[in-house]
């Protein structure tokens, strides 16, 4: 008699996406079919300095970068105008905007147009959380 025995993980990666973000920069190199780029931030992430989260290729980043961010629901996005979560190194203040981005609606997913509004292209940390 052959016993077959099939040993699955112990876990497997299901996190959950919080939010996504959204560029059109127009200074990127944005294919034609995906005139955008998009970066899922999952549960719990977080970024205390877009500048070293790649965008497209590894010569650009997200700082200032962000444009539109959709929130999953039961989730919010913190986003700060300075890096470090807009603590300043030196002093330990705040500086800058904080803005927070939260879908506590039926909808399972929320879209903020960030275009045209003080936020647009003007984020530089982030944190993601989920209930």
């Amino acid at each position: 008699n052959l016993i077959l025995l099939f040993i699955a993980p112990l876990s497997f990666s299901h996190e959950k996406v919080c939010a996504t973000i959204y560029s059109s920069d127009s200074h990127l190199v944005v294919q034609e079919d995906h005139p955008y780029y998009l970066y899922e931030i999952k549960d719990h992430e977080s970024y205390n300095d877009l500048e070293k989260l790649p965008l497209g290729s590894h010569y650009d980043h997200w700082d200032n970068k962000i444009d539109n961010v959709i929130v999953s629901k039961g989730c919010s996005l913190i986003a700060y105008q300075f890096k470090n979560f807009g603590i300043d190194y030196h002093t330990g203040n705040i500086i800058g905007f904080t803005a927070v981005f939260e879908n506590n609606t039926h909808q399972i997913q929320k879209g903020f147009n960030l275009i045209n509004t003080t936020y647009n292209e003007k984020i530089s940390s982030i944190k993601c959380f989920c209930l």
